[in-house]
């Protein structure tokens, strides 16, 4: 807290407002393209909870590693992809996914937005960053379990 008091407030502070993280809550950040915003909420997630990015880009490991220095924060990278995220059942109190959806074909967003419901705790929360233009296209829940379109 007094670094912040010190550096001003962050240009994170409405996402980390939106997000909702604690401290304590194990987060995983699906894609690493601003690899500052993971690194502010290790902050906020401190040495009792856990913040991991995962990226099928390997090479964004260094930039993650450099901007979790900079911050002052801890946090762990896996390189995977969104539909196979390595953390157990039910096992995550947030998932923030900042990879572009639109990029993904149907069958990979599925398969990602399932993934996402497989390791989240009951009441934690996916929250989806979409950068770009919007879409025209829009997504339609199925009432059936698992199905989405």
């Amino acid at each position: 807290m007094l670094k912040w008091f010190r550096k001003g407030p962050s240009p994170y502070q409405t996402a980390l407002a939106m997000v909702g993280v604690r401290s304590g809550d194990h987060v995983i950040v699906v894609g690493a393209a601003d690899p500052d915003l993971p690194a502010e909420l290790a902050l906020v997630t401190g040495l009792n909870g856990q913040t991991l990015v995962v990226d099928r880009v390997a090479g964004r490991r260094e930039s993650v590693e450099a901007a979790a220095r900079r911050a002052g924060a801890l946090l762990d990278f896996a390189e995977a992809a969104p539909a196979s995220l390595p953390a157990s059942a039910e096992s995550i109190d947030i998932l923030v996914i900042a990879v572009g959806l639109a990029s993904l074909t149907t069958d990979e967003r599925a398969a990602s937005v399932n993934e996402a419901m497989r390791v989240l705790r009951p009441g934690g929360r996916v929250i989806v960053i979409e950068g770009g233009k919007a879409s025209t296209r829009s997504g339609r829940h199925d009432e059936r379990p698992g199905q989405w379109f």
